[in-house]
């Protein structure tokens, strides 16, 4: 393992400084995981190993954090509830009919409007 990714590593499994980028810095699990270039998910099993409250971080996951996740970013409603840490993807399926994002083919997305 190459330098870089060991303090990669260590950044995250550290406590303290997990502590302090999340609630003295108040970013969210998804910021700090872009930050040292690991998924949000693995900040967030982190962040629960080391007890660190939780916030309430789905008010981010608003029309325009949906938006970029299923068309700028293609990512499919099942990856998207990871994401968002919801129990079905029939949740992120209710979001793009609230938000009126139109849903359409996997194979028709890169040819066709969103809206």
């Amino acid at each position: 393992m190459n330098k870089i990714n060991s303090e990669i590593i260590e950044k995250y499994k550290n406590k303290d400084w997990l502590h302090h980028q999340y609630v003295k810095l108040d970013k969210s699990y998804e910021e700090i995981g872009k930050l040292i270039s690991v998924s949000n998910s693995t900040i967030w099993r982190w962040l629960k190993l080391y007890s660190i409250n939780i916030k309430n971080e789905k008010s981010q996951f608003n029309k325009q954090w949906l938006y970029n996740q299923f068309v700028t970013l293609n990512k499919t409603p099942k990856k998207i509830a990871i994401l968002a840490q919801v129990k079905s993807s029939s949740t992120i399926l209710n979001w793009l009919d609230k938000y009126k994002v139109k849903r359409i083919n996997l194979s028709d997305r890169n040819t066709q409007s969103y809206y």
